[in-house]
């Protein structure tokens, strides 16, 4: 049986914060099922500016994951998607 931090690395692409604990999940499961996120526009992204140097500040995360977090990651998932694929999240995104 598969445990759940190897059903994350297979199945799962999820988008992180600045203010959780990315050291400890990078550690776990590594950097390659995260990318960067803000929440907005809910009303916390109001109180917490979370920007990608908050990324880059974190002493405790490698190149390589700060690399997959802001940007690696969502590349590869967009070379792997179709055109139609594409289309249609751009006309949800608008």
């Amino acid at each position: 049986m598969a445990l759940p931090s190897q059903l994350i690395q297979k199945h799962c692409l999820t988008a992180v914060e600045p203010a959780e604990h990315l050291e400890q999940l990078m550690g776990t499961i590594g950097s390659k099922n995260f990318f960067f996120g803000t929440d907005c526009p809910h009303p916390e992204f109001q109180r917490y500016h979370n920007t990608a140097a908050a990324i880059l500040d974190r002493p405790g995360l490698s190149r390589e994951d700060k690399d997959n977090i802001l940007g690696n990651n969502i590349a590869l998932l967009a070379a792997g998607l179709s055109v139609g694929c594409l289309i249609s999240l751009r006309f949800y995104r608008d």
